[in-house]
């Protein structure tokens, strides 16, 4: 599906992401039901090849939801979770102040 990239760089792993997409679907934005397997993609891509930071607004415990399959988001937890350091920052928002 994705062409070889470094495996050391992950904005070459993410402009394969994109060039997949446009080419799948004609235009620069993906369908919404490949957006899970995409993720997968580069997250099975990563695993234990090199280093990734990865951000949310949402708790560890609602991304499995967000995937939409079970058995995919058991993978990509699994692969994302093993060997992370998870630092989970409570407090105001600077987006959103009180």
């Amino acid at each position: 599906m994705f062409r070889r990239a470094c495996p050391g760089r992950v904005s070459h792993q993410i402009s394969a992401l994109f060039e997949a997409s446009a080419r799948r679907t004609g235009s620069r934005r993906t369908r919404r039901h490949e957006e899970p397997e995409d993720l997968y993609e580069i997250i099975r891509q990563r695993y234990e090849r090199g280093a990734a930071i990865l951000t949310s607004n949402r708790a560890i415990e609602e991304w499995p939801a967000l995937f939409g399959d079970a058995l995919l988001a058991s993978a990509a937890m699994d692969r994302l979770l093993h060997h992370a350091h998870v630092i989970a920052i409570d407090g105001d928002s600077y987006r959103n102040p009180p």
